[in-house]
């Protein structure tokens, strides 16, 4: 028995795929154009002032950030440092907003940026 008579051709599996983000999409009603960014960052807990965590930014845009990281994130106020090349790291203010598990041990969030400290 061949794949193809188990599963779709992958055609039909790829725009079964489209047709799941383009949804997605229409869910997300954030206005500000986003941006891919994949760059290592550290998340710092703002009341204890170090790193709790690396995690990765997924996106960026001029108001939200979206991140992708091994342990989870309480909504709330935490610090985004973006290492940059020969400079000290961008830290941005970020109000976490949400958190959710994505598969064996991984979680996304989305947080929106209040400025740069």
């Amino acid at each position: 028995m061949s794949v193809s008579t188990v599963q779709p051709p992958l055609r039909d599996q790829l725009s079964a795929l489209m047709a799941e983000a383009r949804a997605d999409d229409q869910h997300d009603r954030r206005g500000a154009a986003r941006y891919p960014f994949f760059r290592r960052v550290w998340i710092e807990d703002v009341d204890a002032g170090q790193r709790d965590c690396v995690a990765f930014t997924r996106e960026i845009s001029m108001a939200s950030v979206g991140l992708l990281h091994n342990v989870p994130l309480v909504p709330g106020w935490v610090t985004v440092a973006v290492p940059r090349p020969q400079a000290e790291p961008l830290r941005l203010a970020a109000e976490i907003l949400w958190c959710r598990p994505c598969g064996e041990g991984w979680y996304l969030s989305g947080g929106l940026l209040h400025g740069v400290e």
